[in-house]
């Protein structure tokens, strides 16, 4: 037992695991509410992904929100992940995707 710590507050590694779990507690979470969420984001539901050709699924602002959000989620998803090689790839995929929506939206 450490003689110099205070009885009765946490030290500096317990603290440090605390804010780690908070952490991790809101990024699950906040991929849990993308994941419950993500039905409702189709962006006009009675029309399949290319039935009004590729141009309008690649520069309807419904279609790019979508993209970008699903990217955000990627690259969210990936604080989750151990493996440093898979956490990279998920980042730059999500954020492949957020900028690929903001290129199309510029176009």
């Amino acid at each position: 037992m450490n003689a110099h710590r205070t009885p009765g507050r946490p030290g500096k590694k317990s603290t440090q695991l605390m804010i780690q779990s908070i952490r991790s507690s809101f990024r699950a979470g906040a991929i849990g509410l993308s994941i419950l969420f993500a039905p409702a984001a189709f962006a006009h539901p009675g029309h399949g992904t290319f039935d009004h050709g590729f141009v309008h699924a690649v520069t309807s602002p419904v279609h790019l929100a979508l993209l970008a959000s699903c990217g955000a989620a990627l690259a969210l998803s990936a604080s989750l992940l151990r493996h440093p090689r898979a956490r990279l790839a998920l980042r730059c995929a999500g954020a492949g995707a957020v900028m690929l929506a903001g290129a199309l939206w510029v176009i």
